[in-house]
């Protein structure tokens, strides 16, 4: 199983400041980096200590100016309570009154506690309203490989957040769900990923995507992306267009094409 990168001190110091409305690389820094080991598989749930939400909410709080320590605090968690955790965890992610850099660690931490198990518990973040714990749960649910969570994946293309979208595409691009490369190819048509003529990063991810999936079915689909004039202000985009179709048609990427 595929583990996700830790996150760094720098990294939730910028969950705790930066909006939505940030450059994309911060943004992705800031809520993407997330961490889940190698997640057991997980039977029930062990019964809880009733005070343990409070236990670790404050916890989690008293280390807010230290975020550094936030690895360490989970892995204490791991080796003191085990799956005990788990559901005090859920408990504090699901608490839509509290930060959403605490909700974040919750979520991440209960995500590496239960592995497989944890599937059921992180779908419904999917929907919440927050766009930094949308964007962890799909990372979470791309970590723990069930491709059956897949098509519950594939709406959150059309996320309202460009960086929940973009972490969508890579999710699709891992679990593969039924449908996957004519729900890329839609992303590249959605107009939302892009500003000013020049494709904001959801559509490279696409492209990325359609290749690792071996997508040549999609071939035609892609060729008008060349001469979009939407597009004409864009070389960058329309040079990554053109390697993916060389790909995809198999030639090497960097290959120009001739033209009869």
């Amino acid at each position: 199983m595929k583990n996700l990168k830790r996150i760094s001190s720098q990294n939730l110091k910028e969950c705790l400041r930066t909006s939505s409305v940030a450059p994309f690389s911060a943004i992705v820094s800031a809520m993407i980096g997330a961490w889940i080991g190698a997640m057991p598989h997980s039977g029930a749930w062990a019964n809880t200590r009733p005070d343990l939400v409070s236990v670790l909410k404050k916890e989690i709080e008293s280390q807010r100016q230290n975020p550094s320590s936030f690895e360490l605090l989970t892995q204490n968690w791991e080796t003191q309570y085990g799956l005990k955790a788990f559901q005090p965890l859920i408990q504090i992610a699901s608490n839509r009154f509290s930060l959403d850099a605490d909700r974040y660690i919750a979520l991440m931490s209960a995500a590496k506690l239960g592995g497989h198990g944890s599937i059921s518990a992180l779908m419904p973040f999917l929907h919440d309203r927050s766009w930094m714990i949308r964007g962890a749960a799909l990372r979470a649910l791309s970590a723990v490989g069930n491709s059956q969570t897949g098509e519950s994946i594939i709406p959150l293309l059309r996320d309202p957040a460009l960086v929940v979208r973009t972490e969508a595409v890579e999710a699709v691009r891992i679990l593969r769900p039924r449908g996957a490369a004519e729900a890329l190819i839609a992303t590249l048509e959605d107009g939302d990923n892009y500003r000013a003529g020049k494709a904001q990063w959801v559509p490279q991810k696409a492209l990325l995507a359609l290749t690792t999936l071996h997508a040549s079915e999609m071939i035609s689909r892609l060729k008008p992306f060349l001469g979009n004039p939407h597009h004409s202000r864009d070389a960058t985009f329309r040079k990554q267009v053109q390697q993916a179709l060389n790909l995809l048609e198999g030639r090497d990427a960097q290959e120009t094409p001739t033209t009869n």
